[in-house]
């Protein structure tokens, strides 16, 4: 199948539909355009920038939609729809109008679920489109990947409405999946911004973690790639600073290949 992968940043859908056609995507990150041209072995005719500036989008089978989470994340401001970020919404609305496909595929973060208008309007403009309307809750602890990371995804059907459930798995604790003896069984919230360097009793940390003989351990960039669920061959552009940021704005792979694969098995 051919699916456009809107707000793309490394690819995250792309990872769970392997096997499947990319005939667009696009990013405002350029290292995140660079990143996702690198592993996927695409161009900048195809690999676009502001999705505000995309004039057509070509026909698909699937629209996936990472859109911007900072105006309903719980560290943000929670302007919603009253600000330019919430509204990028409307351009989703417009590519899945001129794409036409059978399934849509979107992802923010849990607080989202406390914005009513946000969720009112994609039940409402999906809907007209003649897509039902799905909404799941999933953590990535019970899908394989010890990480405690929540996040919303809505499943858009057109031709029947998705009935099933996400199947959960059994996960390895933090201490196995890394081959360490740590104390948390899972992983804090990997974060794109702060958080890398604070201390282990901060409630903002997330790479500090206390061992069982009362040491420190410090998550490796190798850890952070892998807690997300990328390959260790995953190659990634740009700063130190900007791969840990791109690793944090990333949807954990773990939960975008149960959505797919649920999906499209139903």
């Amino acid at each position: 199948m051919k699916f456009i992968d809107l707000f793309c940043g490394i690819g995250s859908f792309h990872q769970a539909l392997d096997g499947h056609e990319c005939v667009m995507a696009c990013d405002i990150d350029p290292m995140c355009r660079e990143t996702y041209k690198v592993n996927y072995n695409m161009t900048d005719d195809n690999v676009l920038s502001d999705i505000t500036d995309i004039k057509t989008f070509p026909k698909a089978d699937i629209v996936c939609a990472g859109f911007p989470c900072e105006t309903y994340s719980i560290i943000g401001k929670k302007q919603g729809l009253s600000v330019k970020k919430g509204q990028l919404i409307y351009d989703v609305f417009r590519a899945i109008s001129q794409s036409k496909p059978n399934y849509v595929f979107m992802e923010n973060v849990r607080n989202i679920l406390k914005h009513q208008n946000i969720l009112d309007l994609i039940h409402q403009e999906m809907t007209y489109m003649g897509y039902s309307v799905k909404v799941h809750l999933l953590n990535c602890k019970n899908h394989g990947i010890p990480q405690s990371r929540q996040r919303v995804f809505f499943i858009c059907c057109k031709e029947k409405p998705f009935l099933g459930k996400i199947p959960e798995c059994i996960t390895p604790t933090l201490s196995h999946y890394l081959n360490q003896d740590l104390i948390r069984d899972f992983s804090y919230t990997i974060r794109a911004k702060g958080g890398r360097y604070d201390k282990i009793d901060s409630r903002h940390n997330w790479t500090y973690y206390r061992k069982k003989d009362n040491t420190i351990y410090q998550l490796t960039f190798d850890d952070v790639v892998k807690l997300q669920g990328f390959t260790s061959n995953f190659f990634f552009c740009g700063s130190t600073t900007s791969q840990y940021q791109m690793l944090g704005n990333s949807i954990p792979t773990c939960l975008t290949k149960a959505v797919i694969s649920a999906t499209l098995m139903d």
